[in-house]
């Protein structure tokens, strides 16, 4: 285990902060109107401002995904697209690819 419990309560203690305090850049309008609508609100910087509750409600609803098309693959016997949320995170925040950073 790369963290113990008392450190993977931090990360995520201070993940939300960022989330709710700094917010995160979103330079589309149709994006930014869902998201506003979901319930976050705009700073002066432009920048979501993404409630502890609401990030926490999408976290659960793609590990809801996840589980449902896992017990759909194992129903229709055929390989789960992923197999747990972590795999998904982990996959996408270490893919090769252009990364572009605007702040």
């Amino acid at each position: 285990m790369l963290l113990n419990e008392s450190q993977v309560d931090r990360l995520e203690t201070e993940v939300f902060k960022l989330l709710e305090d700094v917010g995160l850049g979103v330079r589309n309008d149709e994006i930014t109107a869902m998201m506003l609508k979901a319930g976050c609100t705009q700073a002066p910087t432009g920048r979501l401002l993404i409630p502890r509750a609401l990030a926490q409600e999408l976290i659960l609803s793609q590990i809801r995904s996840t589980e449902e098309e896992q017990q759909r693959a194992a129903e229709e016997d055929a390989p789960a697209p992923i197999r747990a949320l972590d795999d998904y995170v982990m996959r996408d925040a270490f893919a090769p690819g252009p990364t572009q950073y605007y702040d």
